[in-house]
């Protein structure tokens, strides 16, 4: 009997033998985000000072950490993680940079690679901050199924600021290959991406998944039910216990 139910697997593939069980992808949600712990920490002792001065349950501060949105993207997909430590070395032209793998020497020279400022830059904003070159990492793996295509977009909620992925689509039936392509936003001076730090968030999509676009403007096409949970929930979602 077909199983119509049964959920279809992601695989990835390694080109490096000695990489498969250094830093494989994982599930994004399994991958800890320091700002979570802090903001619950905040948020419990900001409601210990504020219920010395507010007895309404609904003027509690409330906590961001919660919010769907941020969650469900966190979530969301798998992370890429880096396989060996890079430096990155800059000097505030704008443009150079120097990237060495460690520890040295390496037999992966092709690790780190570039696409110079008259093939991106000089047709699209860049971030001020940002090297006018754009960094591409090489990783070892690549997608073995060819079920789902992927959004890659930069790691969310990891509070990342030396580097911003520039998003972009994977589709196994095109391109196996996961690279990651980022601004870099350290103009001068010397950074190291340890091994391990998520470089990257891949999402899958189902390939022809392109519902039809329809904007609706009056809440009365909604059920009535369905309205005054929504208006309960977004009232009432103010003090959450982790």
């Amino acid at each position: 009997m077909f199983n119509f139910f049964k959920r279809k697997e992601v695989s990835f593939i390694c080109s490096q033998e000695a990489f498969i069980n250094a830093w494989p992808p994982v599930y994004s949600k399994d991958i800890q985000r320091p700002f979570l712990k802090k903001c619950k920490e905040e948020y419990q002792q900001h409601q210990i000072r504020q219920e010395k001065n507010v007895s309404c349950p609904f003027q509690k501060h409330r906590n961001t950490a919660k919010c769907d949105g941020i969650r469900d993207m966190i979530s969301c997909g798998y992370l890429i993680r880096l396989h060996r430590d890079i430096r990155i070395s800059t000097t505030g032209d704008g443009t150079s940079y120097i990237a060495e793998l460690l520890p040295t020497p390496v037999d992966d020279n092709n690790m780190v690679s570039h696409f110079k400022k008259y093939q991106y830059s000089d047709f699209i904003n860049t971030p001020e901050n940002a090297l006018k070159t754009v960094l591409k990492i090489n990783t070892p793996w690549m997608i073995g199924s060819t079920d789902y295509c992927f959004i890659q977009t930069h790691p969310s909620f990891f509070g990342e600021h030396r580097f911003t992925v520039i998003e972009g689509v994977i589709d196994p039936l095109k391109s196996r290959q996961i690279n990651v392509i980022m601004f870099w936003n350290i103009l001068e001076g010397t950074e190291i991406l340890r091994a391990g730090t998520p470089i990257s968030q891949l999402i899958p999509i189902q390939r022809k998944f392109l519902p039809k676009l329809k904007i609706e403007s009056d809440k009365n096409n909604l059920t009535r039910e369905v309205y005054n949970r929504e208006v309960l929930k977004n009232s009432t979602n103010n003090h959450i216990t982790f």
